[in-house]
């Protein structure tokens, strides 16, 4: 646990670091430091997992009725998206949440999924202001590049 803790640590003063630095060369006000941060904030998430796993909200967990009908995420084409994660090089960003190495340990995976599920609706709540900036500001490029992101 104490190595979890200091390689964290770590991480938080080289991300800390490189976010100054970067803001001392294109400034806070960039969509570039927006999207630095976005990331600084998913790897920071990511590394803290052994210390401390981000959770959903409950009301976020909760199963609704047309989610188990499962027509919209057809609709959606979630299984072709799942395909796309799992058979493209975009597999490697996060290896824990695959079955294949521990197959037994069904906990461990789903707390793992459930994570991963937690840091996308944390940071996308972190970046919703931003977003709304750029509706406000009418700045087109960056919400949609950003809504891509997400």
């Amino acid at each position: 646990m104490l190595k979890h803790v200091i390689v964290l640590l770590a991480t938080v003063v080289a991300f800390g670091f490189s976010i100054h630095m970067m803001a001392q060369l294109i400034g806070y006000t960039s969509p570039w430091m927006v999207l630095m941060l976005f990331m600084c904030f998913l790897g920071l998430a990511k590394m803290a997992e052994p210390v401390y796993m981000l959770k959903l909200p409950a009301w976020y967990r909760a199963l609704r009725t047309w989610e188990r009908a499962g027509e919209v995420y057809r609709k959606l084409g979630v299984r072709q998206f799942g395909t796309l994660l799992k058979d493209t090089p975009l597999r490697f960003m996060n290896l824990t949440v695959y079955v294949s190495g521990d197959r037994r340990d069904l906990r461990r995976i789903c707390r793992q999924v459930e994570s991963a599920e937690a840091i996308h609706f944390w940071s996308a709540i972190l970046l919703l202001p931003y977003l709304v900036l750029c509706i406000w500001t009418r700045t087109w490029a960056p919400l949609g590049w950003f809504s891509v992101l997400l």
